[in-house]
């Protein structure tokens, strides 16, 4: 099993990247799980599965520290979250061996996009890392402008694909991307000591 999961904030170019890489491994005769893999196992399962494994238990219990130590938007949803991230460790666990898996959608998207802070103080990345450095996966953080992810928001014009799509005031959509932007940051700069990542900035 090799997981590659990017991420970045909404309109950073994630399933661009992860579509060429993709093409890229197939054309090599490589077997590539995606996304739409993932939707055809059975959610439930992929969750016990991950809480059998070391991994996904070290990732529940941090991600329960940081839903009590912070101020966070909705504590509901970010439970709802960390319980899908879980499910992604799970499908991940359940295709051990099996090539590669590409995510534009994976862990690392789902927690530090759920991790969104009323306070804005920066988040302690560094017990999910630790979570995540016993799965072996590789990571590609898409840095971009908050500006010009707002922008790609507002081209690609569909209403309900994510939570900023439904925001039309730009100026608070730059808002809560710059934050988010710092955040992405953050998980990446703990990533860079102990997990094999890259970063694209554009």
């Amino acid at each position: 099993m090799k997981v590659i999961e990017f991420f970045g904030v909404p309109g950073s170019g994630k399933t661009t990247y992860s579509q060429r890489l993709i093409r890229q491994l197939k054309e090599k005769g490589n077997k590539v799980l995606i996304y739409g893999d993932y939707k055809q196992y059975n959610y439930k399962k992929l969750i016990l599965k991950a809480l059998t494994h070391r991994a996904g238990r070290s990732f529940c219990l941090h991600m329960l520290l940081l839903v009590f130590k912070n101020r966070l938007l909705t504590k509901a949803d970010v439970l709802k979250r960390g319980i899908y991230c879980l499910s992604f460790i799970g499908f991940y666990l359940s295709n051990k061996g099996k090539g590669y898996i590409v995510m534009d959608e994976g862990v690392v998207q789902g927690a530090v996009s759920a991790l969104y802070t009323y306070n804005k103080r920066p988040v302690d990345f560094r017990g999910l890392v630790k979570a995540l450095s016993k799965l072996s996966g590789r990571y590609v953080f898409i840095d971009i402008s908050p500006q010009e992810a707002s922008s790609r928001i507002s081209l690609r014009n569909t209403p309900g694909h994510g939570r900023l799509d439904d925001i039309g005031d730009v100026d608070e959509r730059i808002g809560i991307i710059t934050h988010q932007s710092e955040n992405f940051r953050d998980f990446y700069n703990a990533l860079t000591p102990q997990s094999k990542v890259k970063r694209i900035q554009q």
